[in-house]
Order: structure tokens, then sequence, then C-alpha cells
């Protein structure tokens, strides 16, 4: 019951450990599917051949494997050590099914983790396509807006051009064309920086995108 509260694949063979060590049980456990893997002793100790023989009884998959005093209990991605089984046999044939059922509830949630992380990673990989579309959409977006705002340069210095060489037939005194020609400038140096600022919101939305997307494909 208690496995099926657990969040995490850690919780979860803390909690499998814990029940082995409520019922005065030595035990190893160990945990191996997709990219769970996870070892835990009722013990502080867990010795690399413990750690050897519960990886090869994985994947040799047989239900029950004594040697001596000690009881291995496999049951598809979870394998269980048992090191100080009694000598009854009584209570040998309770203690492995004890040992069973536990270890297909923990079947079950560890199933459930890994349906989960392959979902999740569905979605981060979703997620990551689209960005690098936005992203894309929005280079597509800043290479127009640079040719316009070229364009839109262009046009401003031909109209200052055009209106100096209109001075001729305005009948203006130098001073008059001074003057307009410093407004028609002034203008123009305006209209250039909203255009830079411009640039630089696109570079900052650019970095934004770039940032979504790594983190979404990390």
């Amino acid at each position: 019951r208690t496995c099926l509260t657990v969040a995490t694949p850690k919780e979860l063979i803390e909690t499998t450990v814990e029940a082995f060590r409520d019922n005065d049980l030595n035990a190893v456990v160990y945990f191996c599917l997709g990219n769970i893997k996870e070892f835990e002793s009722t013990s502080d100790s867990l010795s690399m051949l413990e750690v050897e023989l519960l990886e090869r009884l994985y994947e040799h998959n047989e239900p029950f494997v004594s040697k001596g005093c000690r009881l291995f209990v496999s049951q598809k991605h979870a394998v269980v050590l048992i090191k100080n089984i009694p000598n009854c046999d009584e209570k040998v044939g309770t203690l492995k099914d004890y040992a069973m059922i536990l270890l297909e509830g923990v079947n079950a949630k560890l199933e459930y983790f890994a349906r989960q992380a392959e979902m999740q990673a569905c979605e981060d990989g979703s997620l990551y396509q689209q960005l690098q579309m936005a992203k894309n959409n929005i280079a597509e977006v800043q290479v127009r807006q640079q040719q316009h705002s070229q364009q839109y340069v262009q046009m401003l210095e031909k109209m200052v051009k055009d209106v100096e060489h209109s001075f001729n037939s305005t009948g203006l005194t130098a001073q008059q064309e001074e003057e307009l020609l410093a407004i028609l400038l002034e203008t123009v140096s305006q209209s250039s920086e909203h255009i830079n600022q411009g640039y630089k919101i696109n570079a900052e939305i650019d970095n934004i995108i770039n940032h979504l997307a790594s983190s979404g494909g990390e």
C-alpha cells in the first residue's frame, strides 16, 4: 500500500527496504528498469559482490535462488537478496510469498515511473521542436524587419537630399534652410535610434528563444 503513495524510485526502494527491516530481515534490494537503477540495503554496508550477484540474478530472472542462508527473490524489474532466512521451511515459504507479493507491487510502481518518464521525454521533445520552429520564424521576421529598416533609412536619406536640392527654388534664406535641414536631420537621427532599439529588442527575444530551446533539449 505504501508503494502506491511514493513519488520517486528512490522513495520506492527506501520503502521496500523498510518493509524488510520491519520484519527483522537483513536484505539488499535492486531496481532496474530503463533509466531507473537503484540499490539499497537494510544495513549501512553494501558490498560490490552483492551488487554483482543482484545484477546477475536480475538478468537470469529466476523467481527464487537459495544459497545457504541466503535467498534471492526476483520479479521482473526488482531483485532482493535476503541474507538471514529462517531455518523453518514453513517460515521460508511464507517469506517467499511475502517477498513476491511485495515485489509485484514494486514492479507495478516501477513501470508507472518508466511510463511517466517516457511521456515526459516525449513532451520535452515536442516542446523543443516547437521552440525551434518559433526560433526559425522569429529569425525570418528579423531578416524582413532589417530589410524594411534599411529601406526606411534609405528613404529618409533620400528625403533629406531631395529637400536640400529643392532649397534652390524655395526662396528660403540661408538661415531658414539651415533650420529646416537641422529639423530633418534630427528626425532622421531619432528614427535611426528607434530602429537600433528595435534591433536590440530582437536580439533579446532571440536570446530568450535560444535559452528556452536549450532548456527544452536538456
